[in-house]
């Protein structure tokens, strides 16, 4: 089918070449106006006409204005200043700028909708005062943020509060309409004006000029597609002069009142006519093809993969790919679909640029701001959140700034297990991070200029870094900017609005990429599409709330108020989006939708609304069938598979060998299950030496509590045999109307722990009392330790062995099988003459053996990709004790599970297997490990296990149970990570 443009520049060729120098066409923007002036060209080459003027709808108001637009930067501070002088005339007190700023911003763009859709402000701001009854229901969460950054109350307040909304939030409209008055003669005065503005002025001027006051006879607007009001009042001026022609790029497929994508051709098309017809009689329908792919990333493959079947079908030609367009609703995708697209494509055009939002620099601005943002004054101390510094240390440019000493500063935060890092530990041990930390009370603009300025210098010296010096370079430049905008208004800010104000500026900017628009294949983004047809689309990312995107209005006017005064709203932008996409598609012979068919994380694994919307446009009325392709492009990942090298071995070796006594290498519980679980891991563990890393976490993870629990029950029991009898639990509980309450000797054991082993506190300072989460943290542990207690007084008197009992030795399993095992046992006591070896469990471990004829459910993989990891552990215990203190008699396996250690019964905790009642299965207790379970099978497993590691032809293997990937420190060695 003939692209709309070129549908355009032909007519206008045919019927009017030798009048088209008297013309001038308006596009929607620059990239349809190259491609109309390469068509035009085209037709009119054997003509000799002269060219018509050619500009976008942005260049003819620039054309038609008398005022120059000002920088985001300078109309913030133009409005703070009229704000600021109104507040004195009033004799009111009046907010600092950075109070100001973000409510400013606000307001900006509500000036600026209200202009622009030529809404009578004063009306406006009367009513919004005057708004009955006024409730904050209709507040969205970006109103609520600036309400609570201006007024300094909180979600809550905000929502409960209506005096609040009746005194504060109205009297914000009070004096609006003074304020909007007075910006616009502060802009005046100086020749400027801003976007909104821009446009009510020009559509107020031509409103007002006759025909022959424009230097054209004829002005043709091709390819709108929402207008604002403005936009709207021109365009009536120009018909109403006789003077206008109107080409609406569209199709009839989904021109109905039913699809959501022609809500404004409908109302523009019987308004604003055609001179000329250039409808086609038969238009086509696409084939299209709905891809579901289980990848982000991974969608640039099935690029590849469609690019290759296209070329293969002799529907796209390599030497000239013009005709076919990669669409890219997330940015984020360039590089992976730059990556994957075949070699043979010998040019390739990019017109979406590469956003400066998403540069190393502007990442690295947004950690420092997020770092000054939640910094808090705790006991008289300057103190940041640990995320935010843990955040900024993982920025390569972190150490660029502030040396090593950052990493040195995260390592302290995790051995203190730090929630808030007060500034003397930042300045701890020789650490000279004052400059990064900018705690040294100077002024910001100095402290973001000295940083910027070691960046620049510490990439100048790789000419590798290019584009990323470029992307500083330009923050360096809009810093210069704003600074000599706030010493023109003398104004001082403070350091996060010093980086709003950067992020403000270089919103929306971009690094072109060089190319031909007119040649090879096409990368753009979905504005960019606009007017353009292409015979072949991919299009990238379509998911639900991706495309069509979920919008936010940064606006105080809500959208009630906004839909009655004819301003854009969530419809009006769901109407725009959805027009984009249908007339996208509309001309196009070969189309192929890719959506992310994950779930995971805020990803849906959802088609966009769009796809399930395509029969409906396509198919009624017409034997045309859409096709659904759900077709899973499943990227075959290899699997890792290490090779037992000489190295290795020798590495391996060393876990058997007992020669060197001050360097014996040992197996572990923990390592054998690690290998059942996944042998890569082992490998880098266990050989390589890669550590998992420790980190700070919100509240407390799961292994630091148990090893609070661990702990508290160890200061209990100690670590000496000793006899247990009732006024060992006097000590610590008292009956009290026949409930157990806790001692003071017990809230020490427990604040002891807790300070210990979760703060990581000295041994002098464990006793104090726990404050903030520690206190939340020791109430728990309380709860947990003292049930433990109660069970342990219903077992009587007993003899109390071991806590934390250590076996180190080289375990000879028989049948040539030998290792160095180590193990630290939990409890080990004597109960009515028979010894338990007890394992500690704060988690959901199961204790049921439910194959106990061969143990398989300890070894192998449930559907969920575990296997009975706690079990394993506590009869490799049994048989290690009983081998290592040559101890013949059986022993009870035990699992204290605290989660459901009220629910025990007379004390006792055993583990469980499986039997068969009839045609029903059963579990009953294991009171032995050699008695009452087949413990032969199971040292047979073990054994088979342990030769498997040793093993030089068993090559180390990357587990095929993804869900064990998921929380692994390590995914992303091994590509199992999100992408």
């Amino acid at each position: 089918m003939k692209p709309f443009l070129k549908k355009v520049a032909d007519v206008y060729a045919l019927n009017e070449a030798d009048r088209l120098y008297k013309y001038c066409f308006v596009l929607p923007n620059r990239r349809s106006r190259v491609f109309f002036e390469s068509y035009l060209s085209d037709v009119l080459n054997d003509k000799h006409s002269i060219f018509p003027e050619l500009t976008t709808i942005s260049d003819f108001i620039d054309e038609y204005s008398d005022l120059v637009e000002a920088g985001r930067v300078e109309q913030l501070f133009l409005l703070y200043q009229a704000y600021r002088t109104l507040a004195e005339c009033d004799q009111k007190q009046y907010d600092d700028f950075d109070h100001f700023l973000h409510l400013g911003d606000m307001l900006l763009n509500d000036f600026n909708d209200i202009d622009r859709y030529m809404v009578d402000a004063k009306e406006l701001f009367f009513n919004m005062r005057n708004l009955e009854n006024i409730k904050t229901d209709y507040l969205s969460d970006e109103q609520i943020a600036v309400i609570k950054e201006y007024w300094g109350v909180d979600k809550k307040e905000v929502k409960e509060d209506s005096l609040f909304v009746q005194s504060s939030y109205v009297n914000l409209w009070d004096n609006m309409y003074e304020l909007y008055n007075s910006f616009l003669q502060a802009l005046e005065e100086k020749g400027l004006t801003y976007g909104g503005q821009s446009y009510r002025r020009v559509a107020e001027k031509i409103n007002k000029m006759g025909a022959d006051d424009f230097n054209f006879e004829r002005i043709i607007f091709v390819g709108f597609s929402t207008l604002s009001n403005a936009e709207r009042m021109i365009f009536e001026r120009f018909k109403k002069l006789g003077i206008a022609d109107f080409y609406w790029d569209f199709e009839s497929a989904f021109l109905d009142k039913d699809n959501k994508g022609s809500y404004f051709l409908n109302q523009y098309i019987p308004e604003f006519k055609s001179i000329y017809d250039i409808m086609d009689s038969k238009p086509t329908v696409p084939n299209i093809n709905i891809l579901s792919v289980p990848s982000g990333s991974g969608q640039g493959l099935v690029v590849r993969s469609v690019l290759e079947q296209l070329v293969a079908e002799n529907k796209l030609d390599v030497s000239d790919a013009v005709n076919t367009a990669i669409v890219l609703p997330e940015e984020k995708y360039v590089n992976s679909v730059l990556d994957s697209v075949p070699e043979m494509f010998k040019s390739i055009n990019i017109t979406m640029g590469m956003s400066v939002g998403q540069s190393p620099i502007a990442s690295f601005l947004t950690n420092l701001a997020n770092l000054e943002h939640r910094k808090k004054e705790l006991k008289g101390e300057l103190s940041y959140f640990y995320e935010d510094v843990e955040m900024l240390a993982s920025h390569p440019y972190a150490v660029m700034v502030g040396g090593t000493g950052i990493n040195d500063l995260v390592g302290e935060i995790h051995r203190k297990n730090a929630y808030f890092v007060p500034k003397s530990m930042i300045a701890e041990g020789g650490r000279d991070l004052s400059d990064l930390f900018g705690i040294n009370e100077e002024e910001p603009m100095v402290y973001v200029e000295r940083i910027l300025t070691r960046i620049n210098s510490a990439l100048e010296k790789d000419k590798n870094n290019l584009i990323e010096r470029y992307f500083v370079v330009q923050y360096m430049q809009a810093l210069n900017q704003i600074k000599t905008v706030m010493n023109r208004f003398n104004v001082h800010v403070e350091k996060q609005s010093l980086f709003f104000l950067l992020s403000r500026t270089m919103s929306g900017a971009i690094v072109p990429f060089e190319g031909k628009p007119l040649h090879g294949l096409q990368i753009m983004g979905v504005l960019e599409t606009r007017s353009l047809d292409f015979k072949n689309i991919i299009v990238l990312s379509m998911n639900e709330k991706v495309f069509p995107t979920k919008h936010y209005t940064k606006s105080f006017i809500p959208n009630s108020i906004r839909s009655a005064y004819g301003l854009s709203t969530f419809k009006y932008q769901d109407s725009m989006y959805a027009y984009y996409f249908f007339r996208m598609i509309s001309r196009a012979e070969n189309v192929f939708l890719l959506y992310d068919s994950r779930v995971q994380g805020v990803s849906s694994g959802e088609e966009s609304r769009y796809i399930k919307q395509l029969a409906q446009v396509y198919n009624r009325g017409r034997n045309h069938q859409v096709i659904y392709d759900y077709s899973v492009f499943a990227i075959e990942e290899p699997s890792i598979s290490i090779r037992k090298t000489d190295r290795i071995m020798s590495i391996l070796n060393d876990f058997k060998s007992t020669e060197d006594k001050d360097n014996i290498r040992y197996l572990s519980a923990s390592s054998i299950n690690t290998y059942l679980d996944c042998q890569f891991k082992f490998y880098l563990q266990k050989v390589e030496g890669f550590q998992e890393e420790d980190s700070v976490t919100d509240f407390i993870d799961s292994s630091t509590f148990g090893t609070v629990v661990h702990g508290a029950m160890e200061k209990l029991y100690g670590r000496e045999p000793r006899h247990i009898d009732s006024a060992f639990f006097d000590r610590y509980l008292r009956n009290k109307n026949k409930t157990y309450v806790e001692t003071i000797e017990l809230e020490k054991v427990v604040t002891y722990a807790v300070n210990k082993y979760y703060k990581r506190l000295d041994e002098s300072r464990c006793y104090e009392k726990p404050t903030d989460e520690a206190d939340l943290i020791a109430k728990i542990v309380m709860y947990y330790v003292k049930n433990a207690l109660i069970q342990d007084h219903r077992l009587g008197a007993f003899d109390y062995v071991a806590s934390e009992k250590e076996l180190a030795f080289n375990w000879d399993m028989g049948d040539g099988v030998s290792f160095n095992f180590k193990c630290f046992i939990d409890r080990i006591d004597f109960v009515e003459g028979k010894l338990r070896i007890v394992d500690y469990k704060t988690g959901s471990d199961d204790v049921q053996i439910s194959k106990p004829d061969d143990f398989e459910d300890l070894f192998a993989p449930d559907s969920n990709g575990a296997h009975k990891k706690a079990l394993l552990q506590l009869l490799l215990y049994c048989n290690a004790y009983a081998t290592h203190e040559h101890y013949a008699d059986d022993i009870t396996p035990v699992i204290y599970k605290f989660r459901d250690v009220d629910k025990c019964l007379n004390g006792k905790y055993d583990i469980q297997q499986s039997y068969l009642n009839g045609k029903s299965i059963r579990y009953k207790p294991v009171d032995g490990y050699l008695n009452d379970l087949k413990n032969d099978k199971f040292l047979e497993r073990i054994r088979k296990v342990i030769r498997d590691i040793f093993d030089k032809d068993v090559p180390f293997v990357q587990t095929e149970h993804k869900n064990r990937c998921l929380y692994c420190q390590f995914n992303k060695i091994c590509s199992r990570s999100e992408d």
